[in-house]
């Protein structure tokens, strides 16, 4: 049953929270109108549209925000009880409401106040962070009922995603501006810097693997954003597409995962680099201080040699340490 601050949340989902989540039109009314009703058949999600609009909520009203903050941590919290036991035994009738709920479920994790301590790419037991973890998750129902949802209620997730991601990346690689750009030159540096340090041939290609993964990324980047009212909006970075960026991840942590609990310094570095690109998104409310976050985590593992190799990713960032 909802109470009335529940439909006061799903109120400010549909009008509010929604347009925060994405700039292309079409996804914005996948997240007004499908996801809502999805949420309506599947309790575990519209659990978590509560927990959103929650903390967006706490962020535009500052004077009832731990009012706010505790709303969305009890809606969280009911949505993972329902939603995790049923991830790894998805079915075609719940995989696009799964799907959806595990990118809110990131974005929540994401969104989050901030505690001491908190850890955002290691762990000390060599797992994945909550955020890596879902989005692990998520990989995997995709995978398997990757046909049903590319047709079902949240297809424009597949389609217009991975349309603009290989129209970016395409568009990118081919602009004459891309190999005079800074990042292609630091790109070839990186891969002549672990081509020279990883001698495993096996460890080697995964490393390439990723390499050509995060510049493609680089590349869509300088090819966005796109303004989808066919406007130039090279400086407007709140139109910077989530979807190129967040490409990177979702592509590459099945082999990234392994060196990352392993904490392979040539993997951090690599990450390290991607901040670059989530920097790009801090203008997202839920995005925070994530890309800094994460820098300060992987320069604290890295020993002095491989602190010289994040130099220009912590310059881009405009970070830091606390120690210099």
């Amino acid at each position: 049953m909802f109470n009335d601050t529940h439909l006061e949340l799903l109120h400010h989902f549909t009008t509010v929270t929604y347009n925060t989540l994405t700039a292309h039109p079409t996804l914005k009314v996948m997240w007004r109108i499908t996801v809502p009703q999805l949420g309506l058949k599947h309790p575990f999600l519209m659990r978590s549209i509560f927990a959103i609009a929650s903390l967006n909520l706490a962020v535009l009203r500052p004077q009832r925000r731990s009012f706010y903050v505790d709303v969305s941590r009890e809606e969280h919290s009911a949505a993972l009880a329902m939603a995790v036991p049923l991830i790894s035994n998805a079915t075609e009738d719940n995989a696009s409401a799964l799907f959806a709920f595990s990118m809110l479920a990131v974005i929540y994790i994401l969104a989050a106040p901030r505690e001491p301590g908190d850890h955002w790419l290691l762990v000390s037991k060599g797992g994945l962070t909550d955020w890596l973890a879902l989005i692990q998750g998520t990989r995997s129902v995709s995978t398997i009922y990757q046909e049903h949802l590319s047709k079902g209620p949240v297809s424009p997730l597949f389609t217009v995603s991975h349309a603009h991601v290989k129209n970016a990346e395409e568009k990118g690689q081919a602009l004459p501006a891309w190999k005079g750009s800074s990042e292609y030159r630091q790109m070839m540096l990186l891969r002549q810097l672990i081509r020279g340090r990883v001698e495993d041939a096996q460890r080697l290609s995964q490393y390439e693997t990723l390499l050509d993964l995060l510049e493609q990324s680089f590349a869509a980047n300088m090819a966005s954003p796109i303004s989808y009212c066919q406007e130039t909006l090279s400086d407007d970075r709140e139109q910077v597409a989530t979807s190129h960026i967040f490409s990177f991840l979702y592509r590459s942590l099945e082999i990234m995962q392994g060196p990352l609990q392993a904490r392979e310094p040539e993997a951090l570095v690599i990450f390290a680099y991607y901040c670059v690109l989530l920097h790009n998104l801090e203008s997202y409310w839920w995005i925070q201080t994530l890309p800094r976050d994460i820098m300060e985590e992987i320069w604290g593992a890295l020993n002095y040699e491989y602190r010289y190799w994040i130099q220009w990713p912590a310059e881009q960032l405009g970070w830091a340490p606390r120690d210099s």
